[in-house]
């Protein structure tokens, strides 16, 4: 059942400063969008999950947070939704955490600040990759990672390592 708009004028969400207020209500890419009192897409949740429920965060892009649909379209409310279906005695809450036009860099520093508080079981990051074609292919810059993340007082090793520059070339 889709959420349902508020009566009443709501203001246009047209930032990404507007989108991550918390407690905000509007609409966003014509739809109701809502963040909840921590600032990121969905209900209220509490910082420690009720007993039995394994949380799961998911942070990441546009895509993530579902950027132009309603608040049931974004696949973090559509895992949520398949994993509590009728199947058995598990229960899960799946936090969105995704904000439009956030790179690596911020998804940490926004998991950091906002989504290791709520006591995740499962922390998942969600990306996603466009690549446009057009009757002339262009080089693409070739992209630069770093090897290692600090988040809290852990440690992640990258994996991540271009194959190539672009589809069109292939060079390394």
């Amino acid at each position: 059942m889709p959420t349902a708009v508020p009566p009443g004028d709501l203001p246009e969400l047209r930032t990404l400063w507007d989108i991550a207020t918390p407690n905000v209500h509007g609409i966003s890419r014509g739809h109701f969008y809502r963040a909840n009192s921590a600032g990121f897409r969905g209900p209220e949740y509490s910082e420690t999950p009720r007993p039995g429920v394994f949380r799961i965060v998911i942070a990441g892009d546009s895509v993530t947070m579902g950027a132009g649909v309603t608040e049931e379209g974004p696949y973090p409310a559509r895992v949520e939704a398949m994993l509590n279906a009728p199947h058995g005695d598990a229960r899960y809450e799946v936090l969105n955490l995704g904000l439009s036009g956030l790179n690596i860099r911020y998804v940490v520093q926004r998991l950091e600040t906002i989504g290791l508080r709520f006591r995740p079981d499962l922390v998942v990051y969600g990306f996603t990759v466009i690549i446009t074609t057009s009757r002339a292919p262009r080089i693409v810059p070739r992209p630069t990672f770093r090897r290692t993340w600090h988040i809290g007082n852990s440690t992640i090793d990258s994996a991540i390592r271009p194959r190539s520059c672009c589809a069109w070339c292939g060079r390394a």
